[in-house]
């Protein structure tokens, strides 16, 4: 039997200790942490922290069917499916980030993966299609006008929106491509599209390098992480936890997680791994309240909205060797509408294209039936492809996304808006001594928005607990106070308030 089928067998088992919340193996470990959220980020501080042998670790995931978080590999949409042509959420690696940790995963657990290919622009207004070189100039060109218009807002000494100052740029200066052309570049793209981002926090090298697809599916990392590599035990994971409640305890020097079945974890330590648009909703009660800066870095942090929509045909009518292909378009009501596909055919060898969503597009499509969703998809590919290609074509299966409504995640995309300050994030990096850790992608400004830096940040979360960085970092003579100390100290001190008047006045009379 060969390494692979070696470790989806292990996986396999281990899901019957996943599903049951196996504990056995953490008995006699010295320090109880709590994973809120069993996300990437979660599960890599699950992963760390167990491996040391030092902590039992117990992971809560609000979802009843499986864990991942916004990884989710839909395999009961296509039957004997590989793994990338239902990778309804994060499905691509970035190839440019350097020593990236879940690509190192990916070769470990040889896992197979496919380069996107290249990329083709159909402008069919102007009756224009860019590929290879053709369409890498259009994009070195918006590449340069992106910095021009960081250069503009670094100048002007304010912050300014992103859009708008690409908007801006493209609207003063001269181009080489067709201005309508590189504006409808702008739209189709999922972050600089965004409205209210940030230009001088925008890392324009974030944005490029997503490359590498898993063809085996993104839903491989967190199982390995899950089921563990070698002689790693397997991580207690259970299911059916949405947590109410994260409190700190003073009496008895503790954590106690409450989740909404009325279960109570009590722990030395918990690592809050929610996503972004769920922490927003407060649903999640802290006590005492988390410090007024967190709050504040959270509201100031954006979340935009996207969505995937894979179909099948009754055969291939596009060409084979393109990776993606873009629709170029002025009409606003095209906008982030399916304007960009991936040809699923050179992964999997099967009739599929994805389409992505994205903004108010991906908010509209949530709401289509699959007859509204196959009339649109099939007239956006007559305008990529022309009538005389889709003839006699057909959909014969639809699988989608529906992130936004989603209330475990609540949208997909967090990004820096305008006026929030890189020092901000200090709040979100750094613990709430000597209890509560933070870890997911927005709490990194430098790998935002990614699954390597949701990754980061669980890996980061759980050595500041290994470091016993809350030890290096006092209070600096601040007391953490829960709501009931709170009470008593406002009720004593409304009393010294009244004896004080009541003084005054006797003085008075």
């Amino acid at each position: 039997m060969d390494c692979k089928k070696c470790m989806v067998l292990m996986i396999k088992i281990s899901m019957i200790a996943v599903v049951m919340g196996d504990n056995s193996k953490n008995e006699g470990l010295q320090k109880q942490v709590i994973i809120v959220g069993g996300g990437i980020a979660g599960l890599a501080a699950a992963r760390k922290l167990q491996n040391t042998g030092q902590y039992a670790v117990n992971v809560l995931e609000a979802r009843r069917e499986r864990y991942g978080g916004r990884i989710f590999t839909d395999r009961s949409s296509f039957k004997l499916a590989r793994g990338m042509e239902v990778d309804l959420g994060t499905n691509w690696l970035n190839s440019m980030v350097k020593d990236n940790p879940l690509a190192k995963i990916v070769s470990d657990g040889e896992l197979e993966v496919k380069s996107a290919g290249s990329v083709q622009l159909h402008f069919p207004e102007k009756g224009q299609v860019y590929t290879g070189d053709d369409a890498n100039k259009i994009f070195t060109e918006f590449y340069k006008i992106t910095l021009q218009a960081m250069k503009k807002a670094a100048d002007s000494g304010k912050d300014l929106d992103l859009k708008k100052a690409i908007q801006s740029v493209l609207r003063d200066e001269e181009t080489v491509a067709d201005k309508t052309l590189l504006s409808s570049v702008l739209e189709s793209h999922y972050t600089m599209s965004l409205s209210g981002h940030s230009t001088q926090l925008f890392d324009p090298k974030k944005e490029f390098g997503w490359d590498t697809g898993v063809i085996d599916g993104f839903d491989q990392i967190v199982d390995i992480l899950v089921g563990g590599q070698r002689k790693e035990s397997t991580l207690s994971v259970e299911l059916r936890k949405p947590v109410r409640q994260i409190e700190v305890n003073k009496t008895r020097n503790k954590v106690l997680v409450r989740t909404r079945d009325l279960k109570q974890y009590e722990a030395d330590a918990v690592v809050v791994a929610l996503p972004l648009g769920v922490l927003k909703t407060e649903t999640v009660i802290f006590d005492p309240p988390l410090p007024k800066g967190w709050k504040k870095t959270i509201e100031s942090i954006g979340i935009g909205f996207s969505n995937k929509l894979v179909l099948q045909f009754n055969k291939v009518f596009w060409p084979e060797d393109i990776g993606i292909f873009t629709l170029v378009t002025s009409n606003q009501d095209d906008m982030g509408m399916l304007q960009t596909w991936v040809n699923l055919h050179r992964y999997v060898n099967k009739p599929l294209l994805m389409g992505m969503l994205h903004d108010q597009a991906a908010v509209r499509f949530e709401n289509m039936t699959d007859n509204e969703i196959k009339e649109n998809a099939i007239n956006i590919l007559t305008k990529l492809f022309g009538e005389e290609k889709m003839k006699d074509i057909t959909i014969t299966i639809v699988t989608k996304s529906k992130w936004i409504s989603d209330n475990k995640v609540l949208g997909t995309t967090s990004y820096p808006k305008v006026g929030i300050l890189p020092e901000m994030f200090d709040s979100l990096t750094k613990p709430v001594c000597p209890y509560i850790y933070f870890a997911g992608e927005y709490t990194s400004l430098e790998h935002m928005n990614t699954a390597h830096g949701a990754y980061m940040s669980g890996i980061r979360a759980a050595d500041q607990i290994i470091s016993n960085y809350c030890a290096k970092e006092p209070l600096k003579g601040k007391k953490v106070e829960t709501s009931k100390e709170k009470t008593k100290k406002e009720k004593k001190s409304e009393k010294k308030k009244e004896n004080q008047n009541g003084d005054k006045l006797k003085d008075e009379l």
